[in-house]
């Protein structure tokens, strides 16, 4: 009896270490599945993180790229039309160079130095003065415009000079009293209207 005694006890203390062997692993597993869990759904978070930053930094450096390339096609486009706008305005000066050797150039060179004489008589003129002939005044010409300007202008109070510049034609006009000048240099009237072309095209590059 004694002896059957002992052996239920001994088959109740291994039933119920058993029992708490069993427990303690289903607790174990739980908490070994909830910490795995939760670190998959970290590195999930983390991973999410990495791709969204990487498709935006690709993002990014594709729109960069398709920026610096529409840029470098824009300037290419922009150098084409001034390289040939210019060959327009090489020929312009080579047209106008040509019309400076026919005889309507006299008639220009007058005209031009009449309303320019004028104009630079009436600034500087002060009260009480006689005449515009009071002005000192120097027009300075190109070499072979010299017997020209001399010919046609017969101001007593204008004094012709040469300048080594190329110009193309046409004069410079100084008050020589106060230094005040009129530029009517083919070459500065070119440079104007190309100035203002440029300018009204959109081809002045920052």
């Amino acid at each position: 009896m004694a002896k059957d005694a002992l052996n239920r006890f001994a088959n109740m203390l291994y039933e119920e270490a058993n029992t708490e062997k069993k427990e303690m692993i289903s607790d174990l597993e739980k908490r070994r599945d909830a910490q795995l869990s939760k670190a998959d759904a970290k590195l999930k978070r983390q991973s999410d993180a990495a791709i969204r930053k990487g498709a935006a930094a690709l993002k990014q450096q594709k729109r960069l790229s398709l920026t610096r390339r529409e840029m470098e096609l824009h300037k290419a486009l922009l150098k084409n039309r001034v390289r040939a706008f210019d060959e327009v305005f090489e020929k312009v000066t080579e047209n106008v160079r040509a019309f400076a050797a026919t005889d309507a150039y006299a008639d220009f060179f007058k005209q031009r130095f009449d309303a320019a004489y004028r104009a630079l008589a009436d600034t500087a003129a002060k009260p009480g003065d006689a005449a515009e002939d009071a002005v000192p005044m120097r027009c300075i010409v190109m070499p072979r415009d010299e017997a020209l300007a001399k010919k046609l202008l017969t101001a007593q109070n204008l004094t012709v000079v040469q300048s080594e510049d190329d110009f193309i034609g046409g004069f410079i006009l100084e008050n020589t009293a106060n230094m005040q000048m009129i530029d009517c240099t083919l070459a500065a009237g070119i440079e104007e209207q190309k100035d203002l072309f440029y300018e009204n095209s959109g081809l002045i590059m920052e």
